[in-house]
């Protein structure tokens, strides 16, 4: 697997790559291929190239111990189209409106509420390029536990620490 885009958080100010996708619970629950009304294995979303497979970058932000949706475009790097697209048959696609689909059309910033992880935030200078998935290594990360969109900790660790209790 090629190296992939990561999703954005500004915290504190400051952006930041992250190695996690918050979203993909509902991304899988939507798209999985398996919706009625559809063929089989359809709607997925469109990959826009081999560094987005999941076909999205998400904008995140974390504010007064919250995560919060910010925004999604495809991150299409070859014709600039920030357009997310959905596959709903072999070579069909449409331009998907997530705010609709996904959330009933809400606007400004959307509560994280349905997702529970840990955000692994990149921080500091790259020490390590790897061409696959999110294995390349940083001068350190920052941890943020999630329950239901608020924040329930965080901690730093040196890309060394964060390696070894991967």
């Amino acid at each position: 697997m090629t190296a992939q885009f990561r999703e954005s958080i500004k915290i504190d100010g400051k952006e930041y790559g992250m190695a996690s996708e918050p979203l993909e619970s509902l991304i899988a629950r939507e798209f999985s291929g398996s919706k009625e009304g559809f063929p089989e294995g359809y709607p997925v979303l469109a990959m826009t190239c081999t560094a987005n497979w999941r076909g999205y970058i998400g904008y995140w932000i974390i504010e007064d111990n919250q995560l919060w949706l910010v925004d999604l475009k495809s991150g299409d790097p070859v014709d600039g189209d920030d357009n997310i697209y959905v596959e709903v048959a072999q070579n069909e696609f449409k331009r998907l409106d997530w705010r609709k689909t996904l959330f009933d059309y809400q606007k400004g910033n959307i509560k994280a509420d349905w997702f529970t992880g840990q955000l692994v935030i990149e921080m500091g200078e790259l020490i390590e390029y790897v061409h696959m998935g999110y294995s390349s290594q940083y001068e350190k990360y920052t941890l943020i536990d999630i329950e239901k969109g608020n924040v329930i900790s965080k901690k730093t660790l040196s890309g060394e620490e964060y390696q070894n209790q991967r």
